[in-house]
């Protein structure tokens, strides 16, 4: 001990305190806390009133409601041992997996046979609240209309699926078969109005409905992830970066990035193509390049 400069009293001082620590782990288990029959029962009473709340709401209300002191370990082993714990939302799974098979069914294999329909929220400095209404063809990532306006009612939504179908019309000809439009339930796409009008759209000379109208299930938004993804792209690239001074600025600018999002920004989606080339069927060139001031000049005519 002496060539390495400790004593053999420090040394074995040390040596017997790592000894003592590690033999008090060893002897340290877990020891439950006895639970008394009553407050068992209590537990298995609440939890049969409320079939579909896990064992930390459970502990909730035993503690507020029914004034016991009792942890949430402790509900959750009577729970388990009486086969009363809640699976991990075992519906809500099963309901996801049959809407994600319904829209397994709804790949489309080309143009105008799939569109996403949105809504998103944009301040306008002094203004308040307005609202962005989005139209895209899933296939190609195509944003056929991108309606600002102050109100997200079944109205306005009907009014910029109009002009989604006049411009798909401009671009491409007449539609020629039915488009499934996948929405979520917000309130624009839940209203009668909206609803009635839909029915409506026929395809001229034939009689058939342009429209069936596909709602995702409820807190699935993945379920339009191309048109939310849209969305967050224009948020992150657009909007947050401007602090909008009137409504026309903010419409302006929003304008823009939806021509740069559709002519300019290639798409992983699209195997690093633009949507244009894709929706156009046209490799990219001169006559496809972004133009921010043809938006000008449109929205001081419009």
């Amino acid at each position: 001990m002496s060539h390495s400069g400790i004593s053999p009293g420090v040394y074995y001082r040390a040596t017997k305190k790592k000894e003592e620590k590690s033999s008090k782990k060893k002897q340290k288990k877990k020891h439950w806390k006895l639970i008394s029959p009553e407050k068992e029962e209590m537990i298995i009473r609440t939890a049969l009133e409320h079939p579909i709340l896990g064992y930390k709401k459970i502990t909730h209300i035993l503690r507020t409601r029914r004034g016991q002191k009792i942890s949430k370990k402790a509900v959750y082993r009577v729970l388990k041992a009486n086969n009363l714990l809640k699976s991990l939302r075992k519906r809500q799974r099963e309901s996801r997996k049959r809407y994600e098979q319904k829209l397994k069914e709804l790949l489309p294999k080309g143009i105008n046979q799939v569109w996403q329909m949105d809504v998103t929220y944009v301040y306008v400095d002094k203004y308040g609240w307005h609202f962005q209404i989005d139209v895209q063809d899933y296939y190609s990532k195509y944003v056929l209309v991108q309606r600002f306006t102050r109100s997200y009612s079944g109205k306005e939504g009907m009014l910029a699926l109009k002009e989604a179908i006049a411009e798909a019309e401009r671009l491409c000809g007449p539609l020629a078969g039915k488009i499934h439009l996948i929405t979520d339930n917000g309130t624009t796409f839940v209203s009668g109005y909206f609803a009635k009008e839909l029915k409506k759209q026929i395809i001229e000379g034939r009689d058939i409905e342009i429209f069936e109208h596909v709602r995702i299930g409820y807190r699935m938004p993945e379920h339009i992830g191309s048109i939310e993804r849209y969305h967050g792209n224009c948020k992150q690239e657009c909007i947050y970066l401007n602090w909008f001074a009137n409504p026309i600025e903010a419409e302006v600018a929003l304008k823009n990035y939806m021509i740069y999002y559709n002519y300019e920004r290639p798409h992983w989606g699209n195997n690093l193509k633009t949507p244009a080339e894709i929706y156009l069927g046209k490799d990219y060139c001169e006559t496809l390049v972004y133009k921010p001031k043809e938006v000008d000049q449109y929205l001081k005519s419009a």
